[in-house]
């Protein structure tokens, strides 16, 4: 560990199939009901129990048992300010928040749309913090959490909020066609609270 920052790299909006089948109702679904999926993978919807709950859980058992320096995470964010999610945690959700129901597409002339934008980047930023609060209080008030930053067609463009909240950001580091992309861009750590 001499001089290394140890960060454990975390994926925490996709399952397999199996978790899936057990609990259908945490996965993010489209306007026809069908989950979304990545590849092999299905991915869960950011109001749901497993952004909400099980996520903390995990990180909780990893920043205790494993003490690593931070985290990272490579899809944190869930899905993309293309892809609307309308499973029930998003309907009551968005009702809740904005008094509106789902937009019915992406339209940036529809104002639910521009509504549900605005909700969506707000959560991400209220997981940001959430996940921060939970690694800091089981690993310390030291413990890091490295910000990705969205790449070109990622969706949700939060980068301005979360950068502040994190000491590091970082690119991909794979870049089109698999060829090694952008290396980390470290930012100055804030200063120690003691």
């Amino acid at each position: 560990r001499a001089g290394l920052t140890v960060l454990a790299r975390m994926d925490s909006t996709r399952t397999y199939e199996g978790v899936f089948r057990e609990h259908p109702d945490w996965y993010a679904r489209d306007a026809r009901g069908e989950p979304f999926k990545a590849g092999d993978l299905y991915t869960v919807c950011v109001n749901g129990p497993w952004v909400k709950e099980c996520v903390p859980a995990i990180l909780r058992e990893v920043a205790t048992r494993y003490r690593p320096d931070g985290f990272t995470d490579n899809s944190w964010s869930g899905l993309g300010q293309r892809q609307v999610c309308y499973c029930e945690h998003c309907r009551t959700g968005f009702r809740d928040a904005a008094g509106l129901e789902l937009p019915a597409r992406v339209d940036w002339d529809d104002a639910a749309y521009r509504a549900w934008v605005r909700w969506s980047y707000a959560r991400r930023i209220e997981i940001w913090d959430a996940y921060n609060a939970t690694t800091r209080a089981a690993g310390g008030p030291g413990q890091l959490r490295v910000g990705r930053r969205a790449g070109r067609g990622s969706g949700h463009k939060t980068t301005r909020k979360v950068r502040p909240r994190s000491p590091r950001s970082r690119a991909r580091t794979r870049g089109a066609h698999g060829r090694p992309g952008p290396a980390p861009v470290p930012r100055q750590p804030p200063a120690p609270a003691w």
